[in-house]
C-alpha cells in the first residue's frame, strides 16, 4: 500500500538499458509499477520493493514515450533508440 502523495521518478532519462524507477514514500510492503505506452496500453508490471526502487528493462520495448503509474500518481519515461 502507498503512503499519501508518493513521488515518482526515473533515472536516467531518456534511457536505452535499463532505467531505476524510485517511489518515494512507500510503506515498507512491495508496491506495483505500471508500464503504460503513449496510447495506453499495459507493457509491464514491475515490483518495488520497500525500498522503493524497481529496474526497468529495456529489452524489447519500442523506443518513445512511457508512463509509469503508481497508484494515482505517475512519471513519464522516455526510451531513445538503440
Amino acid at each position: 500500500m502507498l503512503a499519501p502523495n508518493p513521488t515518482l521518478s526515473a533515472s536516467p532519462n531518456p534511457f536505452t538499458a535499463s532505467t531505476s524507477v524510485r517511489l518515494s514514500s512507500l510503506l515498507p510492503t512491495p508496491s506495483s509499477l505500471r508500464l503504460y505506452d503513449a496510447v495506453g496500453n499495459l507493457v509491464r508490471t514491475l515490483t518495488a520493493p520497500g525500498s522503493g526502487c524497481a529496474i526497468l528493462n529495456g529489452d524489447g520495448l519500442k523506443p518513445g514515450v512511457y508512463l509509469v503509474r503508481a497508484g494515482a500518481q505517475s512519471a513519464r519515461l522516455v526510451k531513445v533508440a538503440r
